[in-house]
C-alpha cells in the first residue's frame, strides 16, 4: 500500500503516493504519472542521491515539524507528513504570520524584500547560495514583510528564520 504525502511548490499542492518496491526502490505516483525512484543518503548529511527513472538528481531534505523542506536544483518543495495528511489550509492557517526558514545551510546571495513591503504568493523573498547553486526561496502566501532575519553575505544554517510575512492588514497596523 502506498504512503500518501502532500507536496507543495510555488503555492501549488499535489498529493503524492510512495510505495516500496523490492531492491530498495520506490514507486512514486504524482497525479497519473508513476516513477521508479532509488534514494541513497550521502554520509550523515541531509544530502541524497536520487535516481528518478534512470536520471540522477542531488536532493537536500531537511526535517521540520510536520514534514520536510526538499531542495531539488534551485526549487524548494514542502513535503507534509503525518498519520493523516491534510490539505495545507487545514494545517497552516491562512491568517497570521508565516516565517520562511532556510531549507539548507549556505550564504545569503540576495535579499529581495524589505520590512513593510507587500509580497505575493510565489514571489522570491531571498536567494541562498549552497553547493555553488543559487536557490530562490519564495513566499507561500500573500502579505506584508514583517521581519527580515538575514542579510546579504550572511552564513545561514538549515531551519534558520530568514523572512517573516504577516497578513496585509497586520503589516499596515
Amino acid at each position: 500500500m502506498a504512503q500518501r504525502y502532500l507536496l507543495t511548490a510555488d503555492g501549488l499542492t499535489s498529493e503524492v503516493g510512495v510505495r516500496p518496491l523490492p531492491g530498495g526502490l520506490y514507486e512514486v505516483e504524482v497525479g497519473d504519472q508513476r516513477h521508479q525512484v532509488e534514494l541513497k543518503r550521502i554520509g550523515n548529511t541531509d544530502l541524497y542521491s536520487v535516481l528518478i527513472d534512470h536520471t540522477s538528481v542531488e536532493v537536500y531534505a531537511s526535517r521540520r515539524p510536520g514534514g520536510y523542506d526538499v531542495l531539488v536544483g534551485n526549487r524548494v518543495y514542502e513535503v507534509r507528513t503525518g498519520p493523516a495528511v491534510r490539505r495545507p489550509a487545514a494545517e497552516e492557517p491562512a491568517e497570521g504570520p508565516w516565517t520562511l526558514h532556510a531549507p539548507m545551510s549556505g550564504i545569503v546571495a540576495e535579499v529581495s524584500v524589505e520590512v513593510g513591503e507587500p509580497v505575493a504568493q510565489g514571489q522570491v523573498l531571498v536567494v541562498v547560495e549552497s553547493m555553488k547553486m543559487n536557490n530562490e526561496l519564495r513566499s507561500r502566501r500573500d502579505g506584508v514583510v514583517a521581519g527580515v532575519h538575514a542579510a546579504l553575505g550572511q552564513r545561514v544554517d538549515t531551519d534558520q528564520p530568514l523572512i517573516t510575512v504577516a497578513d496585509a492588514e497586520a503589516g499596515r497596523g
